[in-house]
């Protein structure tokens, strides 16, 4: 359910980068009197979101394929026909776009690769996923039509009840969002309140507009309370913060410090992205961040007390929709007000409490930062392709599945320019990247994916250590080479697991994990066997990571082993990596000169021409 949300809360930031843009035409169009302006921002914002919300989250969820986003489209427009069609007076609003584009999802990743018999052959594949759309949401958009009455009823009590809280209700919602930044969940309530939370109907028109961003432009008196403390929080007490910690940084690294402080300060002021400046201080100083939760609960209430109504985020926007605002201008004393507090407060809490804020630390002199990196850096310090299952990214963060989170270089992320790291269970990381987190995702996949396509005509090794010839294995059977070419490996007793060599299956796994044979694509067999006469521990020191008959790909974990028992045992723990005599496949294999290896990153054997 976790992993679910995380990337839910990632898919959700795909629609919501037209809005900048959208206010900027209604502001413009209104301000200029050009109605094809007005008239365009106004359909972005107030009739067509719930549509840019279906086809977002099912491109967000999918990787942006494209096909994916033409069954979200088609999936939006059966689900609310087949839902006004049973009750006329149901609107599940932005919630409808969001539910049918993550139904797309799912289908499109159960059935984007389904094979019809060849009379069905123009519909098989990506092909199918539109119409598997149709089919579910016409089902799903009926049983609503039934049963979505009391949940819209249920939603809007509660919306009520947040809108009608007053000030404590602002206090929770702006302490709670910046609480939930740790794990990336508070886009997820954040969208509540912008697109689904309080209802407003148009007196003139009788149209009935939902969330605090339609019911803004559409001259709600009561919208606009939700985003205006945020102003104060992105224009003012971030920056203040920055500044703050960059003048308690160390001399000798108050210049390293203000290049990544001041870039993350003005990120914050002209695009309200916050985490590049959060994410240097959250874990490091946890009572600094939680104070200032508080103090972001503080000035949304304090907004609402003093009648600011405002939406949007950071400066272009706080101008942009100056005219939609009341009391726009108290912002600004407000925000002087709050930034003095910042910045004086967390100086004093920085030498009070002697937090080790970023420049403060003596290792920092031995990891300077870099502030940029190649996705080829970032892939290593990361564990390598085989490490990562999944890669996604939001504005300003990775979002990545991996398979080992200690083989996670968190120091070596932030020497590249990470401003922090977020552990989410035992198998989901987000690194804070920036506005480039984007781009980076781009760029991993791609690397990712080449490096499978590499792996298909190669071995990586099984293990860290330093790989020496078969000759020298001191064992008979394997040094003459009776069970296949191949070469030893000298573990490293620091790393304890042994990985897939290649993408295929567990053919065998010997008594007691000592040894295994993989199935590679091709038809290859590769031998792995764990030190030398092992069988006699009959075991002991070996724990299975993988059953026999497991599809496995390269670098997937497969065995732990205790080096330190086998050393206490005197039991020789070189590894054996052979290709075993199998007709046609004998000798496909041309392996390394030895050297030194790291386990599922280097190559260890290559194919030779056939």
């Amino acid at each position: 359910m976790q992993k679910v949300l995380q990337r839910l809360s990632a898919a959700l930031m795909v629609p919501v980068v037209i809005l900048p843009i959208a206010a900027l035409f209604l502001a413009l169009g209104m301000q200029l009197h050009i109605a094809p302006v007005t008239a365009a921002g106004s359909d972005i914002m107030l009739e067509y979101l719930p549509l840019l919300f279906a086809v977002g989250v099912s491109i967000g969820f999918t990787r942006y394929d494209g096909m994916a986003g033409f069954a979200g489209v088609v999936g939006y427009i059966v689900l609310t026909g087949a839902l006004t069609a049973v009750n006329a007076e149901l609107d599940m609003g932005v919630l409808g776009g969001i539910v049918s584009g993550a139904v797309t999802a799912w289908l499109y990743f159960r059935y984007h690769d389904i094979r019809l018999p060849e009379y069905l052959g123009l519909f098989s594949g990506k092909r199918f996923v539109p119409m598997a759309s149709a089919v579910v949401n016409l089902a799903l958009g009926t049983l609503l039509g039934y049963m979505w009455l009391p949940v819209q009823q249920a939603i809007f009590a509660f919306g009520t009840w947040i809108m009608g809280s007053g000030a404590m209700g602002l206090f929770f919602y702006g302490a709670t969002n910046r609480l939930l930044i740790p794990t990336g969940l508070h886009h997820i309530i954040q969208n509540l309140i912008l697109y689904t939370f309080g209802v407003y109907t148009d007196p003139a028109t009788g149209v009935i507009y939902q969330g605090e961003v339609q019911r803004f432009f559409a001259n709600d008196p009561t919208a606009g309370n939700f985003s205006a403390g945020f102003f104060i929080v992105m224009m003012f007490s971030i920056p203040a913060i920055c500044l703050a910690m960059v003048h308690e940084a160390r001399p000798a690294q108050r210049k390293r410090t203000a290049g990544i402080l001041v870039t993350a300060a003005l990120t914050s002021l002209l695009t309200g992205i916050t985490e590049p400046a959060e994410f240097t201080f959250m874990f490091a100083a946890p009572l600094l961040y939680s104070v200032h939760a508080v103090l972001t609960g503080t000035a949304t209430l304090l907004s609402h007390v003093l009648g600011i109504r405002h939406y949007g985020f950071a400066l272009p926007l706080y101008i942009i929709n100056w005219r939609f605002s009341e009391n726009a201008w108290l912002i600004l004393p407000l925000g002087v007000g709050y930034a003095a507090v910042y910045y004086f407060g967390t100086r004093y809490a920085i030498r009070r409490f002697n937090l080790p804020t970023l420049g403060r630390t003596e290792e920092e002199k031995e990891t300077p930062l870099t502030g940029s990196a190649s996705g080829e850096q970032l892939l290593k310090a990361l564990g390598g392709t085989a490490n990562i299952t999944a890669v996604d990214s939001c504005m300003t963060r990775l979002r990545l599945s991996v398979v080992d989170m200690h083989r996670v270089d968190a120091k070596e992320l932030e020497r590249l320019g990470a401003a922090g790291l977020s552990r989410v269970g035992e198998d989901y990381l987000q690194v804070v990247m920036g506005t480039e987190s984007q781009a980076y995702a781009e760029e991993l996949r791609r690397l990712i994916g080449f490096s499978q396509q590499m792996h298909s005509e190669t071995l990586v090794s099984p293990m860290t250590g330093r790989v020496i010839s078969l000759a020298q294995v001191p064992d008979d059977a394997f040094s003459r080479g009776l069970m296949g070419p191949g070469i030893g490996i000298v573990p490293d007793s620091d790393v304890p697991t042994v990985v897939a060599p290649c993408a295929g299956s567990v053919e065998k796994v010997f008594p007691g994990g000592h040894a295994l044979v993989i199935k590679c694509a091709d038809g290859s067999q590769i031998l792995l066997h764990i030190g030398l006469d092992t069988v006699h521990l009959k075991g002991e020191g070996f724990t299975l990571l993988i059953a026999e008959g497991a599809s496995v790909s390269p670098g997937e974990p497969l065995v732990k082993v205790d080096w330190a028992l086998l050393a206490q045992k005197k039991v020789d723990a070189t590894t054996v990596v052979t290709s075993m005599a199998q007709g046609v496949q004998q000798g496909a294999w041309r392996f390394i000169e030895p050297g030194p290896v790291t386990a599922g990153l280097d190559v260890i054997a290559s194919a030779k021409p056939r």
